[in-house]
């Protein structure tokens, strides 16, 4: 064991360069998966840490207009249910100002001082708020652009809160920007004074906890299709008429769903990275036996056995693997309290990572061993190699090989020829930095294809995340169609239509949070997914989530009913949104006033013929009396998905400089040991007359193409196969998508491409320059 310790010293004092470079790949690799892994396994800790502190609600019903104490016991008696709990409140449908523009809303107000035992709140920053104060969910800071001391104010039906913010608070339920349900508490006198002004926003608040989280669909769709199949008011306005629901998944969800995508990502990257680094590993140990075999001969020759020098080389690349993978399971520590706060702007989740012996432990043994058994397998050929073989310096398999391209009858210029030959010897290396390269390049390309389809284009993370982006939205109760023929006629609109959200319905007794529009074939957004939109009156596309729950397709028939009357209709396709977790579904304006005739829609929808003009449209509209909201649409989904284009920005452009450093090592390492094993043939070339600049340029003709087609091949990978990754990645979330429309940006994809060649360049131009430093007789002798 000792000597072969000091064997493995010697060949690392030799090489420390390389050894650098092994141990940089190592590090990156423990980097980012124990990252990934952390994010992946404790991030959603963090939610349910403040789900148990808060004795949080697996369901909670949120109605009005009902026998609320009755629908309260039923729930109870429900199968599954333990703990039942009741609470008035005021809630309404509101713009807020966030982040500096209007978003549509709900929004919940309640007593601060009223009895609770579930949901129950805590402080985050600030106070309580006492008279003329309000606290406001965390996420209004995070996101929202709030601040203490700040004044907050919301319409609410037939009064306005205006107050002071007191305060932030964290609850699971109610406190994140993907749903938009944002609980506000105010003072016992407040919330008394709100409530007389206010009666049209009177609700209750059901939560209910249950023995078994997995029964929580059951007992809600049992609840729903029992309590609500009936009611007259399925069909609402800005008030909560009859019920949301929000179970237990669908808050965790709204909380955790861009960390798991962001360690998805990273654990994917990790795995390219690991993947380099076992390839790099094998490369020196074949490298290392080529380059000291007269040395391993003389080794055995005084007595050393392969089994002593195989294990000088597992300490060698042992040592240098465990090295690397602590240093970046250390780097990746130091980092964790930087991406907590980066996710704790999209989620309003407080985490607080610590130490986790577990994936420590797990990633440095499976790195290191990862490493040993590449170098073991690699090491294998040592059994093959004897001592008198050694010493002459052959290896069994080696022996004299055809002179290819032979320059005494091969016309072209000799730098390309002797390229060529050179290129022809090192078939190996070559496919193996072309591979490195191109794995390199296609995750790469990957985060640089969702930046420019979701950063560069917010309005396609809206496609996924609400189905429709028009350039200008109107609300108008008074008369919608008579505002939606007069944008119709303006030169500057290119189409209209009319297109209701989050109108309840229910689809064989299950609640469902219909989209109402007035003409499917003026939708550009990315709602269709198979099938057809609805043409007639009686036909309705499915949201994904009703297709798997219920097993219906294209062709099939479901049950839709709304304001107490139930009809027959035709599925004609399905489509996707995040919207309500998928719970959606799709109708026409036709079709819904087949079963309530009185139902007339309320929103406009506008594109524009020249978008950056909606701005000065919205300012026109909104002095029109009939005119109830006037947004610009573009300019709100700007604002809302900030926070998750600037992190998709920050990652692809992390993963591109990584990328470009991975390239650049492994150039480097693959061309020093070209370089050094061909010192002797270089220092005879520049005897007979070839210049410095000449030999230079043989080795980047040798080498540099093959790092090329790597890069070009992973840019065309990687722009193609990012689409079916992310659908996999989003699909697998339950997420209410079944595919994402994420394409590859030509511009940035080019340029990426350029980059990373340019990069190759001068990273071999610099590597070759050390040829100048020795001269023709240093070379041939040495």
């Amino acid at each position: 064991m000792r000597a072969a310790a000091v064997l493995a010293c010697a060949a690392l004092r030799r090489h420390p360069a390389s050894a650098a470079v092994l141990g940089a790949f190592t590090a990156l690799a423990a980097f980012l998966v124990t990252l990934g892994l952390i994010v992946a396994t404790d991030y959603g800790s963090a939610f349910d840490q403040l789900f148990d502190a808060a004795h949080g609600p697996h369901l909670a019903v949120l109605e009005a207009g009902r026998d609320s104490a009755q629908d309260a016991a039923d729930l109870l008696a429900a199968d599954g249910v333990e703990e039942v709990e009741e609470e008035a409140v005021l809630a309404t449908a509101a713009n807020l100002d966030f982040a500096g523009q209007d978003v549509m809303a709900w929004v919940m107000v309640s007593d601060l001082d009223a009895a609770r035992t579930m949901d129950v709140a805590a402080l985050v920053e600030g106070a309580w708020p006492g008279d003329g104060e309000v606290a406001l969910p965390y996420v209004l800071a995070t996101s929202g652009g709030y601040a203490l001391g700040a004044v907050f104010s919301v319409e609410l039906p037939g009064t306005t809160l205006t107050a002071t913010v007191s305060g932030f608070t964290a609850e699971p339920v109610f406190g994140g920007a993907a749903y938009q349900w944002y609980r506000l508490y105010v003072s016992s006198s407040a919330y008394a004074d709100l409530a007389e002004a206010a009666p049209a926003a009177a609700a209750t608040l059901i939560s209910a906890r249950v023995t078994d989280v997995a029964d929580v669909d059951r007992i809600q769709l049992d609840f729903v299709r029992d309590h609500f199949a009936a009611d007259a008011a399925l069909v609402g306005d800005s008030t909560v008429t009859v019920a949301e629901v929000y179970p237990y998944a669908t808050a965790r969800l709204g909380r955790t769903f861009f960390a798991s995508i962001l360690a998805a990502i990273l654990l994917v990257f990790a795995a390219l990275v690991a993947a380099v680094s076992l390839v790099v590993v094998r490369f020196r140990v074949r490298t290392t036996i080529e380059e000291s075999v007269q040395d391993i001969g003389a080794e055995k020759a005084v007595g050393f056995t392969s089994g002593q020098i195989a294990l000088a080389l597992l300490l060698q690349f042992g040592l240098v693997a465990l090295a690397g993978a602590l240093v970046g399971v250390g780097l990746a520590y130091l980092a964790l309290p930087g991406v907590a706060r980066l996710l704790e702007a999209q989620s309003a989740l407080q985490w607080r990572p610590g130490f986790y012996p577990g994936v420590t432990a797990g990633v440095v043994l499976g790195l290191l061993a990862a490493v040993v058994a590449t170098t073991g397998l690699a090491a294998l050929r040592l059994r093959r190699l004897s001592a008198l073989t050694a010493l002459r310096s052959g290896l069994p398999s080696a022996g004299v090989t055809a002179n290819r391209l032979p320059l005494v009858t091969t016309a072209g210029s000799r730098t390309l020829l002797l390229a060529l030959k050179q290129s022809l010897q090192a078939r190996g290396q070559l496919a193996m930095t072309g591979l490195i390269a191109a794995l390199g390049t296609v995750a790469a390309t990957a985060l640089l294809s969702m930046y420019a389809s979701f950063g560069l284009t917010p309005e396609k993370l809206s496609d996924a995340l609400v189905g429709e982006v028009p350039d200008v939205t109107v609300s108008s109760a008074a008369d919608a169609g008579a505002v939606a023929e007069e944008l119709a006629a303006r030169p500057d609109v290119d189409s209209v239509f009319l297109l209701d959200l989050n109108v309840r319905l229910l689809v064989d007794g299950a609640l469902a949070y219909g989209e109402v529009v007035s003409d499917s074939s003026e939708l550009r957004g990315g709602l269709l997914l198979s099938g057809a939109y609805p043409a007639g009156p009686g036909e309705v596309a499915l949201g994904v989530y009703f297709a798997d729950l219920f097993d219906v397709h294209a062709g099939d028939t479901v049950t839709l009913s709304a304001g107490g009357v139930s009809g027959e209709f035709v599925v004609s396709g399905e489509i996707q949104t995040v919207q309500n977790a998928g719970q959606v579904v799709l109708v026409t304006v036709a079709g819904l006033q087949s079963l309530v005739p009185e139902y007339t829609p309320s929103r406009v929808c506008a594109y524009l013929a020249d978008p950056a003009e909606s701005g000065a449209l919205v300012t026109e509209l909104a002095a029109d009396p009939r005119v109830g909201e006037a947004v610009d649409f573009r300019a709100l989904v700007a604002a809302e998905q900030g926070v998750y284009t600037g992190l998709i920005g920050a990652v692809a452009g992390v993963i591109t400089l990584v990328t470009a450093g991975v390239v650049g090592l492994v150039l480097y390492l693959v061309l020093a040991t070209a370089i050094r094993r061909r010192r002797q043939a270089h220092g005879i070339q520049k005897a007979v007359g070839f210049t410095t600049r000449q030999l230079i340029g043989q080795i980047a003709l040798a080498y540099l193409p093959a790092v090329l087609v790597g890069i070009g091949l992973g840019a065309v990978v990687g722009g193609l196969a990012t689409g079916p990754a992310m659908t996999v990645i989003f699909r697998g979330l339950g997420l209410g998508l079944a595919t994402v429309d994420v394409t590859a940006n030509v511009g940035l994809t080019v340029a990426l491409a350029i980059g990373l060649g340019l990069c190759a360049l001068a990273t071999t131009l610099a590597v070759a320059a050390r040829l100048r430093k020795v001269s023709a007789k240093e070379l041939v002798v040495e």
